[in-house]
Order: structure tokens, then C-alpha cells, then sequence
């Protein structure tokens, strides 16, 4: 294959040096700087080949051997001598002159021979500068010249050869790598799916356990609502508000010792939280209490369902004290727990509450039972507690207490409330039994 492209290629390069002429122009530039032999001969060879190519002459070996860099072709006539001494050129000299040399024949599949232009004699005594006939030891100079350029050019296609084996060694070489590149990129890719399917199935695995995990508790959930609520049926569920210095703490007291109702509060609750650190709840409040952090609707939501759950069985109904202190925390309690049956409010006048916590910090000691702490205390309670009485008097569940008087008088009141609350109760918790349950009941 490779034989074949040099043949192709040496063909191609014959048949263009052939077509131009290219070794009779050496042999005329080669022929004209011999006899000239100019000073800048690069000059002499660029203006003869100007003015041979301006003037659209026929290509011969003596054309640039007239005037230097003259393009007439005339050879200089010789001067007729009356010396007897002086012989004229033999008439071959004039055939050699006008004749072209023959050119050797390029052997086949070899590379192109560059043409030999035999040496002129040097220091010619003929006139005029004229060449002379090529000598015996120049034509076998020549015969030289010409198998040493066969053994060049066979050494120089040896070497040609090598080179291209080379080439055609790397290039294979390059295309086996490909390949095998190819190859390994595939198997790696296989393997790299592999265990990607493999990372993708333990995920989706973990996924689905997740998600299991999930429906299982939130069955789980529901079904402890649904005890939770069973639990609490006949038992009243109470929010207890009232701003500070109200007086709602001695009443709730008095509620729980008549009525046996179990006291909630969310204060109370959060501070027993923090004081838990054995569990990861109490880890969790006692963390956000160091770091001031605001206590979050469902963190206290969920203290108060763990608290009624826990304490449902044996409780007659709940006090929630201090909770809820926006309305969208009533809402979520109703939601999440259990719907409240009634808010009763303690409604005292400011200048009452601030002349009881006034007193109240002569002895408690602390800091905040001053009148001017005090005054931001109630414009804060006003704010929050205003919407919240707004909502469940929209709903009849809000009983407001006038708490300026004493105490057993507050109560009266809060007795005579929840008298027709625990009645009505009452009813709806019948109303619910089975007959089996009645019949239990009534024996």
C-alpha cells in the first residue's frame, strides 16, 4: 500500500516537472550564470526569469547567455582574427551550442532526478566568453553523477520507506488506543451505571421506608386522637385568661378544689421542659430558653397534647391557663387536640392590676412588679388578648368575669357558669353511651 502511494506520488511529481519544463529553466539560468558569472547573481537570476517570462520566448539551455539579463538570445558573434594561431571552433562546438542537452530518462518508481547541468571549462580562452564542448572527463563525471544520484535516490527511498513505516506504526498504534479506550470507557461506564442503579434502589428504598415510617405514625396518630377523644368526652376543656395581677391563679385553684379539674399551664410546662435534660425534648427547650429563642406555636401546642394525654384518664376536665395568647394558636389547638368548650376571662381595670402587682413587688422581689414595666405589660396583654375575645365571642364560648371584687364573690360567679357548662356536658357524654354503657351506668 505504501509502495503504491510513492509510485502514485513520484508520477505526479514527474509529470508536473515534465509539463514545465523545470530542468531545461535550471539549465538555462545554471548555463547563463557560467558564462556571465555576475556579481549579485540572485539578481541576475530573478531578471532573467522576469524577462523570460514577460517576453513569452520558447525555453532554450542558452537563452539567458546574451547580454546579462538580456532576453534577445543571441550569442555573441566571435571576432574575425587575422591570426593565423587562432583557430575557429570546430562546427560541433556551434551543434552543442544550439542543441539541448539530452536529459536521462527518470527510472520508474524512483524519486525525480534534479537536472545536471555539466560544469563549463573554467577561464575558456575562446571568445567572448563561449562554452566549450563537453570533454571526456566531463561525460564521465556525468555517468558519475548520474549512479550516484540512483544510489541516492535508493537510499533516500529506503529511508522514505522506514519513515512511512514509522508514521504507519504510530497511527495504528494511536488507533489501537482509541479502542482500547473505547473499550475501557464502556466497561467503566457499565460499572458506573451499576452502582449508580445500586445508590439509586437504596434510596428509593430508604424513600419508601420513610414514607412507610410515615403513614405508620400518622395511623399511629390517629388512632391516639382517637382515644384521646374518647377519653375526653364529658370532661370540659377551659381557656383561662386574664392579664396580669387578674387574680386567675386563685381562681383556677378554687376550680380545681371543687371541681377536680387538672391545671395546665403553658409556662409551667416550657419551664419543666427545660429542666429535663435526660430527653431530647428537654435538650431542645433548655437550648432554645439559654439562646432566647421564641417558643413555636407547635412546640407548645405539642407540651399541652402530651400533658392532656397523659393526665386523661383520671382528669374531669382542663384548665389551660395562659394559652392560647394569639388566635391562630386557639384555632390550631381546636385542630390538633380538642375543641374548647369555653374561655372564661377575668376582666379587671388597669389601675386595679398595676396597684395589686405594685404591692405584689414589695414582696415578691421581682424586678419586672414596677409601675412602669407593669404599664408596657398591660399594653402588650391588650393587644394580643383583644383578638382572642373577639373570636369566641363570636362563637358564644367567652364568659367574662368582673374580677375587682373578692375572691369568693369572683367565684360565685365562675360557679353559677360552669354549673350549666358541666350539666350540658353531662348530657352530651349520655347522649354518647352505648346502650350496654347505660345500662352499666345505671346499675
Amino acid at each position: 500500500m505504501n509502495q503504491m502511494n510513492t509510485n502514485a506520488n513520484t508520477e505526479l511529481a514527474k509529470d508536473y516537472i515534465a509539463k514545465r519544463k523545470i530542468p531545461q529553466l535550471f539549465e538555462a539560468l545554471i548555463t547563463g550564470l557560467m558564462v556571465h558569472k555576475p556579481e549579485d547573481h540572485i539578481d541576475f537570476i530573478i531578471e532573467s526569469l522576469t524577462r523570460h517570462k514577460d517576453g513569452n520566448q520558447q525555453l532554450k539551455w542558452d537563452t539567458f547567455i546574451g547580454r546579462k539579463g538580456g532576453m534577445n538570445n543571441t550569442l555573441v558573434p566571435l571576432k574575425t582574427s587575422t591570426n593565423t594561431n587562432v583557430t575557429s571552433p570546430p562546427p560541433s562546438l556551434h551543434t552543442e551550442l544550439t542543441r539541448p542537452p539530452k536529459l536521462d530518462a527518470i527510472p520508474t518508481g524512483k524519486r525525480e532526478e534534479r537536472p545536471k547541468i555539466e560544469d563549463q571549462p573554467p577561464q575558456s580562452p575562446i571568445p567572448d566568453q563561449l562554452p566549450q564542448s563537453p570533454i571526456p572527463n566531463q561525460q564521465q563525471q556525468k555517468v558519475d553523477d548520474h549512479q550516484q544520484q540512483k544510489v541516492d535516490d535508493h537510499q533516500q527511498q529506503k529511508v522514505d520507506d522506514h519513515q512511512q513505516q514509522k508514521v504507519d506504526d504510530h497511527q495504528q498504534q494511536k488507533l489501537d488506543d482509541h479502542q482500547q479506550q473505547k473499550v475501557d470507557d464502556h466497561q467503566q461506564q457499565k460499572l458506573d451505571d451499576h452502582q449508580q442503579q445500586q445508590v439509586d434502589d437504596d434510596e428509593q428504598q430508604q424513600v419508601d421506608d420513610d414514607q412507610q415510617q410515615q403513614v405508620d405514625d400518622h395511623q399511629h396518630i390517629k388512632t391516639e386522637e382517637v382515644d384521646v377523644k374518647d377519653l375526653l368526652k364529658g370532661k370540659p376543656i377551659i381557656f383561662v385568661g386574664g392579664g396580669p395581677g387578674s387574680g386567675k391563679g386563685t381562681q383556677c385553684e378554687k376550680m380545681i378544689e371543687k371541681y377536680g379539674f387538672t391545671h395546665l399551664s403553658a409556662g409551667d410546662l416550657i419551664r419543666a421542659a427545660t429542666q429535663d435534660s435526660t430527653t431530647e425534648k428537654g435538650r431542645y427547650f433548655n437550648e432554645a430558653m439559654s439562646q432566647g429563642k421564641l417558643i413555636s406555636t407547635e412546640d407548645i401546642l405539642g407540651l399541652l397534647k402530651d400533658a392532656i394525654q397523659e393526665r386523661a384518664n383520671e382528669a374531669s376536665g382542663f384548665l389551660i391557663d395562659g394559652f392560647p395568647r394569639r388566635v391562630d394558636q386557639g384555632i390550631q389547638f381546636e385542630q390538633d387536640v380538642a375543641p374548647c368548650d369555653v374561655l372564661i376571662y377575668f376582666d379587671v381595670p388597669d389601675e386595679i392590676m398595676i396597684e395589686r402587682l405594685t404591692k405584689r413587688g414589695e414582696t415578691s422581689g421581682r424586678i419586672d412588679d414596677n409601675q412602669e414595666t407593669i404599664a408596657k405589660r398591660l399594653v402588650t396583654f391588650h393587644e394580643q388578648t383583644t383578638p382572642i375575645l373577639g373570636h369566641y365571642g363570636k362563637q358564644g364560648k367567652l364568659i367574662t368575669i368582673d374580677a375587682s371584687r373578692e375572691p369568693d364573690e369572683i367565684f360565685a360567679d365562675v360557679s353559677d357558669a360552669l354549673t350549666g357548662l358541666m350539666e350540658q356536658k353531662q348530657m352530651n357524654s349520655d347522649h354518647n353511651l352505648s346502650s350496654e354503657e347505660k345500662s352499666a351506668k345505671s346499675i
